[in-house]
């Protein structure tokens, strides 16, 4: 198989649908566009791709970036008009591109240029922000008529970012760094007031220095946040991350950086580890079902991704996918 294929497979049985050709280097993010049949796909070759399933044929290629585009998510802003997909990559560059909800075509391109390289995003339905080697966050706004509006927040981190995350119900998000902070972000009307959660204090202290928080999320209804250490630890909180509630015992015995909370159920969350063990959490009970992804020898789980349904859930890593349904 070609690396720089983009393979679509049904989780009913398991079976490969379709191989889509195009991409000059591997891709490194997918995302499906809301309401459409068609996906975007961004990659290494510094383009991004729009593919209909339907037809599966290539519908445009974009190529707004001078370098490695590491995200392409779909935005499901409140817009009466179009839909945005947003990129950014090793160019520093952030790009939002609308298509027309009636028409589906591809009208205009947004871009801005900050510092450093990009390779976090995450939004709902009335902000994007991005992050990555700058320290620096970004926030962005898009108006009914189609306007742009982006915001620097001040720099709390030191070092660049791990990861940001917003919430699902609320106009807030969580970012983690290689200095070892975590903070949340929490929009007040005006402007985005941030706190920093004391996670290092649950930290023993012999491994404070060498503490990076990995990952996090809330539960489904955000009343709690769970921040997944690279001590292999899933800590929790409150939901603006003011007071700690408790850390789940049963950790990863290898670093991981999956974890996601479950669409259909408030109570649970899912982890993966690099030692190829899914754990579901009950958030009430601390209670974990373990499940062995029955590696290969050298086989990582790198990443993973739940149905909307939280029903099927598809991991991935170094040459295999694994299908889990009924969970």
């Amino acid at each position: 198989m070609d690396n720089s294929e983009i393979q679509i497979w049904d989780l009913k049985d398991g079976m490969k649908i379709h191989s889509f050709k195009g991409h000059k280097k591997p891709a490194t993010s997918i995302c499906f566009i809301p309401n459409t049949t068609f996906m975007a796909s961004a990659a290494a070759d510094s383009s991004v791709k729009i593919w209909c399933l339907k037809t599966k044929k290539l519908v445009k290629s974009l190529k707004d970036h001078s370098e490695n585009v590491n995200f392409i998510k779909a935005l499901e802003l409140k817009n009466n008009y179009n839909q945005y997909l947003c990129s950014g990559g090793e160019d520093g560059k952030v790009c939002f591109y609308a298509c027309n909800k009636k028409t589906k075509r591809f009208m205009k391109t947004t871009i801005f240029k900050n510092n450093g390289k990009l390779f976090c995003c995450d939004g709902n339905e009335n902000y994007v922000a991005v992050g990555g080697s700058s320290k620096s966050i970004f926030v962005y706004e898009i108006n009914d008529k189609g306007t742009v509006k982006e915001r620097k927040l001040k720099r709390i981190h030191r070092k660049q970012l791990n990861f940001l995350t917003f919430s699902f119900q609320n106009d807030m998000f969580v970012t983690g760094s290689e200095d070892g902070a975590v903070i949340v972000w929490k929009n007040n009307g005006e402007n985005w007031e941030y706190t920093e959660v004391k996670i290092l204090e649950q930290v023993e202290k012999k491994n404070t220095n060498k503490f990076r928080p990995n990952a996090a999320v809330w539960n489904f209804d955000d009343t709690s946040l769970c921040i997944l250490g690279n001590d292999g630890k899933i800590r929790i909180w409150n939901s603006d991350g003011t007071e700690y509630i408790k850390t789940f015992d049963g950790k990863h015995h290898k670093n991981s950086y999956f974890i996601q909370a479950r669409p259909s159920s408030v109570n649970h969350i899912f982890s993966i580890g690099f030692e190829g063990t899914l754990k579901i959490w009950n958030m009430t009970s601390s209670e974990c079902i373990e499940i062995s992804l029955n590696l290969k020898k050298k086989s990582n789980g790198f990443d993973a991704s739940l149905s909307a349904d939280g029903q099927k859930l598809v991991v991935g890593g170094k040459k295999f996918m694994k299908i889990f349904t009924g969970i």
